[in-house]
């Protein structure tokens, strides 16, 4: 792993990914960090979201569903129908589509360090130093910017003395098999 880029990206998801890639189709030396050992694995997050996500980012041949519509359910068993006329959603394949987009930046001659924790990071001298660990060693990697892609826990942010989100919404997901589903909608679960 060299020791100096224009950026250093933390965080290998879709928006790392896509961010390192315009940077590096931009002529800029761009580096990719990632704490875990493969791209998408831990899902760190849902695989369905706007249809628009893939007129920035691409990787459409990863979709799964194309989603006009939702049920609602209520705690009390109650359910709402909703239903358009027009796509408002995609479910993908999550961790493909995240090995998509950063292949892609890796095209434009991004650069990527897997099972390497980005540690603290500072400004100094006018760039950028950032701690990490990397193969059980600790180095420093000076850029011009860094990038805080790593969720919204985000350590980054932190580091920098950015507000939190004000609200975080949890959900959970279940992946099943040989059910019998519309796949144009989705099922929603409040309460």
């Amino acid at each position: 792993m060299e020791k100096r880029y224009d950026v250093v990206v933390v965080g290998a998801g879709p928006v790392g990914g896509h961010i390192a890639s315009v940077i590096a189709g931009q002529g800029f030396k761009a580096l990719i960090v990632e704490e875990h050992g493969e791209i998408g694995e831990p899902m760190q997050c849902a695989g369905i979201f706007s249809s628009k996500v893939l007129d920035i980012v691409g990787s459409g041949e990863k979709v799964l569903n194309h989603i006009k519509g939702a049920y609602v359910h209520s705690p009390s068993g109650k359910r709402i129908s909703v239903l358009s006329k027009e796509e408002k959603a995609v479910v993908v394949d999550r961790a493909g589509f995240d090995r998509d987009v950063i292949s892609r930046a890796m095209d434009k001659g991004a650069d990527l360090a897997l099972e390497t924790k980005a540690l603290g990071s500072k400004v100094r001298n006018g760039h950028v130093e950032t701690s990490v660990i990397h193969n059980g060693e600790k180095a420093t990697i000076e850029s011009k910017l860094i990038v805080g892609a790593d969720g919204v826990n985000s350590d980054v942010a932190k580091w920098f003395g950015l507000p939190s989100p004000p609200e975080v919404l949890p959900g959970y997901e279940a992946e099943m098999e040989g059910v019998d589903i519309e796949e144009d909608r989705v099922s929603i679960f409040v309460g």
